[in-house]
Parts: C-alpha cells; structure tokens; sequence
C-alpha cells in the first residue's frame, strides 16, 4: 500500500498497529521473564527473539521505513506459535493465542483500502496456523523436558494473558470505532455548515464581479482572497482529523 493511501486513512491502521503491538511487545517480555525464573531457557530464548523482531517491525514502521506491519506482526506471532508447539507441546496452551490474534485483525486491517481477499487470506492464515499447533503440540513430544506442575503453571498463565489480551483488544475496538464514528460526525458538520459559508461568499462574490463583466475590482479581489484562505483554513482542519 502506497504510503499517501496509510496517511489518509481514517482509521490509520498504522497507529493502531503499533499501540496494539506495544502491549502485545510488553506482554511477550514478560513472558519471556516468566520461563527464564521457571528455568525454561529454551522456551524463555523463543519468546525474547520473537520480542526482538517485534520490536524491530515496530521501530521501522515508527520510523516510517515500512507501513503494513501488521502482516509481519501476524506472521511473527503465528510463528512463534507454530515453534512453541514443538518446544513446549501442547500441555501449556499456547494456542489460546490465537484467540486474541483473531480480534486483532479487523482492528488492524482498515476495510475501506484493504480488498477482501486480505483478511480473507490473514484469517485462513490464522486458522490454518492454529492447525498446525494443535496438530503438533497432541502429535509429538516436546523438545524441553516441562514437568506437569509447571506445565499446569504455565497453562493457566497463557489462558490468563490470552483472555486479558481478547478483552483488551476487543475493548481497542469500541474505542477506535467510536473515535472514528466521532470525527466522521465532525467532518460531516463541518462539511454541512462551517464550510458552507465561505463557499456561499465565493458564489456570492463572483455573482457581483459577473455583473461588473469580470472589470479589474481590487475590493472583490481581496474579498475572494480572504474568503479562500478561510476555506482552505476548514480544509486543512478536516485533513488534520481524518485520521484516527
């Protein structure tokens, strides 16, 4: 996507992406804690990397270098999934993840510039991820030796940070949707009535000067150039709130 296409998006994903990417970023550290004190070194160096490359996809995109980092971020989490499923198996739940993973798309994915087939493809590939974790995590045995107190331990943790993430996310939702509904409210008065009168002062003016034949009139001159700055004022003020 074209970076001018990001900036005049009214739900400006890229924001979204990165506030969101933020408290999953801050989670994921302190997952990564929580194995190493449990002495889970392997899985503890799992999770620290996939917070490495986060933190990476959030540093260029705040930098601007790249826009769509929710495709990455996606990709990222399932991967980390998908490896934790042959790491840890499937007694620690790790694919509850993918609970809060899938109300995260429709916030970070805006509907009006992305096609179908994207969040089409972004859910299959959600869905066919936790396949393969399930999969795995019931089919094989795990790379690092968890004993089943810790592994009930760790169960109960990543339910409880999957249901906190889903609550979170879902919660992100009402809230951009309704700053969203708000400034469209905004733009849509400002379009009705502020901007209705300098354009009403054009029409006006213009009537005159067609009445004069267009005659060199420095007072209607000056008039249209005062009356076209403050429209272009209102213009501005309307591009400056249709992003949220």
């Amino acid at each position: 996507m074209k970076k001018n296409n990001q900036i005049g998006s009214l739900k400006n994903t890229p924001t979204r992406t990165l506030q969101l990417g933020l408290i999953g970023l801050t989670i994921s550290i302190g997952i990564a804690i929580y194995f190493h004190t449990l002495g889970l070194s392997l899985s503890a160096i799992m999770v620290g990397c996939f917070s490495i490359s986060v933190a990476s996809i959030l540093t260029l995109q705040f930098f601007k270098i790249i826009f769509n980092t929710h495709v990455l971020i996606i990709a990222a989490v399932c991967i980390l999934l998908i490896i934790s499923s042959f790491v840890e198996g499937s007694s620690t739940g790790q694919y509850f993840y993918f609970f809060p993973l899938t109300v995260v798309i429709p916030i970070v994915v805006d509907n009006k510039t992305a096609s179908q087939l994207e969040f089409v493809l972004l859910f299959f590939a959600v869905l066919t991820s936790f396949a393969i974790c399930f999969y795995v995590g019931h089919t094989f045995s795990s790379i690092e030796n968890i004993s089943t107190p810790v592994a009930k331990q760790i169960m109960y943790s990543n339910v409880a940070s999957a249901i906190l993430l889903t609550i979170v996310f879902s919660i992100s939702n009402i809230f951009y949707e309704k700053q969203l509904i708000n400034k469209l409210s905004a733009i849509a008065y400002m379009q009705s009535h502020e901007m209705r009168k300098p354009v009403a002062s054009i029409i006006g003016l213009m009537d005159i000067w067609k009445d004069e034949s267009y005659a060199y009139n420095e007072e209607i001159i000056s008039m249209l150039e005062l009356t076209v700055t403050e429209l272009d004022k209102k213009i501005r003020v309307i591009v400056e709130n249709s992003t949220i």
